[in-house]
């Protein structure tokens, strides 16, 4: 079996989340700054463009530009701000003004990077209809220019008509190296965060699986028999656990303490009845009168009754709350069919849901009901009446999680009990009459097996008369 580690997984987990949230931030952020800043350009840009625009100066002899807009920044050579301005004229033909900072370069689209957008490709693709367009260019030196060019046609004079194509560009590589550094420290600061961050996760999942680690301590200490159950935990995802492993500490103890009390309670009893056979055995056979042989049976079926109740004991399993639920109906089903066989003068009638369910053992079941239906049997006069339904638990001292019953009624219609005579029947191994068959074992058995599974047993007498006895059983807190 492949085994795997759950801090790790959680870890690990935690860890890539943490990488996939900053990296998504991190890239939210550098992408909305590069989109600000082009946006940024292209106001810059169209405003230039404008300028420029509005600095033409047409006469008959020449075009120029005004004075005061050939700033610094456009006459130093490769500054990163450029301009390119052409004309063309019916009268003068073809004129170029250009910035003194291109330094004989032009601002051509060939050298479009391969990178640009759709969207800028597309408005290029408008370049003859007139509509601004915003695209990137390689210049020398390595500058990455964003550039602004727009067509407008405009007439003269009221007679020429000239077409004037302005181009307006900047370096971006500033930027773009601005934006560099900036996103290597937002980097070093994000991945300085992430291993913080990381490291508060481990210490609280650390923190959380404490309880982990305290219960594999008291289980081994349980083990060492240092401790008899583990100490109820905080979390709870973890109490049906510790509540489940501590039950079945308990039933372990419980069979445990009854196989050692029924070694015991067997050792001691068998002394008397083994001395009296060995000393009758001791008589000559000559000697050996009817009296003896009697009374030798009588010690031998004592020792066979008690065998049989210390044996029923130490098999009662109790309650389990994760035990295969059984079939209740189907249990009285056979019990009455079996009852039924040995009884054939008296008529059995069941009253119960069509489906009803218990996590008991059914070997504890059938010792309980069959004991308390045998009885009910044996004295009743022509029937029994069973009855079975669920109630809920109005017992205070049971277990407050515990909300349900089963409740199990088995009258007959015999003579029944005197009142004051029936606190008695709550004695194990207590005979009300000594003429009938038995060693008052039934009782004893039904009352082992009820205190194991937290019940009670009821007895009262019915007013037809008859003897009724009232099981009630509550069902486990997790059923």
């Amino acid at each position: 079996m492949n085994t795997w580690s759950l801090r790790r997984r959680l870890s690990l987990q935690m860890l890539i989340t943490v990488i996939c949230m900053i990296s998504l931030f991190g890239l939210s952020v550098y992408f909305s700054l590069n989109h600000a800043a082009e946006r940024y350009f292209q106001t810059r840009l169209q405003h230039d463009a404008e300028m420029l625009m509005g600095a033409l100066r047409f006469d008959d002899k020449r075009i120029y530009l005004a004075d005061g807009v050939n700033q610094p920044i456009f006459r130093k050579p490769f500054s990163g701000h450029y301009y390119q301005i052409q004309i063309h004229s019916p009268q003068h033909k073809k004129i170029n003004l250009n910035s003194q900072s291109l330094e004989g370069n032009t601002l051509t689209f060939s050298s479009i990077k391969s990178t640009e957008s759709n969207i800028l490709q597309e408005k290029r693709a408008l370049q003859e209809d007139g509509a601004p367009q915003f695209v990137w260019l390689d210049f020398p030196r390595d500058q990455h220019l964003y550039l602004f060019s727009h067509n407008e046609k405009r007439t003269i004079q009221n007679t020429k008509e000239i077409t004037i194509n302005i181009s307006v560009a900047e370096d971006f590589a500033p930027i773009e190296r601005a934006f560099g550094w900036a996103f290597f420290i937002l980097l070093i600061i994000f991945i300085t965060i992430a291993l913080l961050w990381n490291g508060i996760l481990q210490g609280l999942l650390k923190r959380h699986l404490r309880p982990f680690e305290q219960i594999k301590t008291q289980l081994q200490e349980l083990t060492e028999q240092q401790r008899e159950n583990l100490t109820p935990s905080p979390m709870q995802e973890l109490q049906p656990l510790v509540q489940e492993i501590n039950h079945l500490g308990i039933r372990t103890r419980e069979r445990l303490e009854r196989a050692r009390l029924a070694s015991g309670n067997l050792s001691h009893a068998l002394k008397t009845p083994m001395s009296i056979i060995t000393n009758r055995l001791d008589l000559p056979l000559s000697s050996q009168g009817e009296q003896e042989q009697k009374e030798c049976q009588q010690q031998l079926q004592i020792m066979q009754g008690l065998i049989e109740r210390e044996l029923k004991r130490a098999r009662i399993a109790g309650l389990m709350s994760r035990g295969q639920a059984l079939d209740m109906i189907t249990l009285f089903e056979q019990l009455t069919m079996t009852m039924n066989k040995l009884h054939s003068q008296r008529q059995i009638h069941l009253i119960a849901p069509t489906q009803l369910d218990f996590p008991g053992d059914r070997e504890d079941m059938m010792e309980l009901f069959g004991n308390l239906l045998d009885n009910a049997c044996k004295w009743a006069q022509s029937q029994v009446m069973i009855r079975l339904d669920i109630i809920p638990a109005s017992d205070k001292k049971t277990d407050h999680n515990k909300t349900r019953c089963l409740r199990v009624c088995i009258g007959d219609d015999g003579p029944g009990v005197p009142s004051h005579e029936l606190v008695r029947l709550q004695h194990p191994g207590e005979r009300l009459d000594e003429t009938t068959p038995g060693h008052g074992l039934g009782l004893a058995i039904v009352a082992d097996i009820i205190k194991q599974y937290d019940g009670q047993c009821i007895f009262s007498n019915i007013d037809k008369g008859g003897l009724q006895v009232c099981v009630q059983i509550p069902y486990p807190s997790s059923v």
